[in-house]
């Protein structure tokens, strides 16, 4: 049997090795904190891109992260087509920056910085959002049917029309 002084000593002996283990440990626990925000932001960044990101098989899904709304496919189809679901939803014309909310209420992903600005540009490449003449006011083009407005095509932000021009000049000065 063992003796209480040969017991403290054991014990004494593995507490001395625990918190050598601990010190050798902790440079590799924070190598391994560094090697997954890595991980984590190039993800972040290659969900930027059109293609889906595929997991990778050493590292894993890493479950005990939230799941992201980013999309999966054409970022601008994914924006065009959110802002359309939105403006169905509403069914009127809405502001950029309205839009943008609704945006962040549904946890849909906002391209680049994630600003309005950002959603605008996608919506400037497309014809199936279109502007109502108002600035930053868009609406589905099947809802303007009876009164489609004068604005920019898909592309062309520098283009505007002299009726356009003059309506908004009457406008201003009444």
């Amino acid at each position: 049997m063992e003796t209480p002084e040969a017991l403290a000593e054991v014990v004494q002996q593995s507490e001395s090795r625990l918190l050598e283990i601990d010190k050798d440990l902790q440079p590799l626990l924070s190598e391994q904190q560094q090697l997954l925000r890595r991980v984590e932001l190039a993800k972040e960044l290659m969900a930027t891109y059109a293609r889906p990101l595929e997991s990778n098989p050493i590292i894993g899904d890493r479950g005990d992260r939230p799941p992201t709304n980013r999309p999966r496919g054409s970022i601008h189809e994914e924006v065009v087509g959110h802002v359309r679901e939105i403006l169905s939803d509403f069914g009127q014309p809405m502001h950029i920056n309205q839009i943008w909310e609704e945006f962040q209420k549904r946890s849909y992903f906002v391209p680049g910085a994630g600003r309005s600005a950002n959603i605008g540009a996608h919506l400037s490449r497309t014809s199936d959002v279109v502007s109502t003449g108002r600035r930053g006011y868009y609406s589905l083009p099947e809802s303007l049917k009876d009164d489609p407005p004068e604005h920019n095509p898909p592309g062309d932000r520098a283009y505007v029309t002299n009726t356009t021009a003059s309506a908004a000049k009457d406008s201003y000065l009444k």
